[in-house]
């Protein structure tokens, strides 16, 4: 059972400060409820293992630059050698080199050995699915600043899908000022 935490309240600045148990004494400390407690259990109940967070945050931490994200993307087309990657990301070959061995550790790519070549490849097909989902949530996220830049209830051009229509591949369409941004 997790101990009870309790908040500092300062009323001249409304500033909050959580305390631990040895300090709830205090008469200016009162318990921190939540306002919800059934969204909060159900919140806690949907919270992962601290093992599987551990990993989930360091496969974000993975791509979370700029050069593993475009190896990554390199990778994408298919197996590709360091040399090949250097030309490709505009890093010299041990910076590739040191960035594959962070991917390699996190399990975003993995390596094959052919004759005295050694080529690297994607996982697995999760780690695709994984920057699919990130380029659709940059694309919205995009889309929404250029609503906040240029104001809700003027048209802008958004581009069409691959089918030829203005709506996403979840069939939304996208409009300034409209609830779906």
């Amino acid at each position: 059972m997790p101990s009870v935490q309790y908040i500092l309240l300062h009323k001249s600045s409304d500033t909050l400060h959580v305390c631990s148990d040895m300090q709830k004494d205090s008469p200016r400390h009162k318990p921190f409820v939540p306002l919800n407690p059934e969204a909060v259990e159900a919140a806690r109940g949907a919270l992962p293992s601290d093992e599987l967070l551990t990993l989930v945050v360091e496969a974000f931490e993975a791509l979370g630059d700029s050069t593993r994200a475009r190896i990554v993307y390199a990778l994408g087309t298919g197996p590709l050698c360091v040399r090949d990657l250097a030309i490709l990301v505009g890093v010299s070959e041990s910076g590739v080199s040191r960035q594959l061995r962070l991917l390699k550790d996190r399990r975003v790519v993995k390596l094959r050995r052919a004759g005295n070549g050694i080529y690297y490849a994607v996982d697995d097909q999760h780690v695709a699915a994984l920057i699919h989902e990130a380029e659709y949530h940059a694309d919205v996220a995009g889309r929404r600043r250029v609503v906040d830049r240029v104001g809700a209830g003027r048209t802008l051009d958004v581009g069409v899908n691959d089918v030829g229509n203005p709506f996403d591949s979840a069939g939304v369409r996208y409009q300034l000022g409209s609830p779906g941004l």
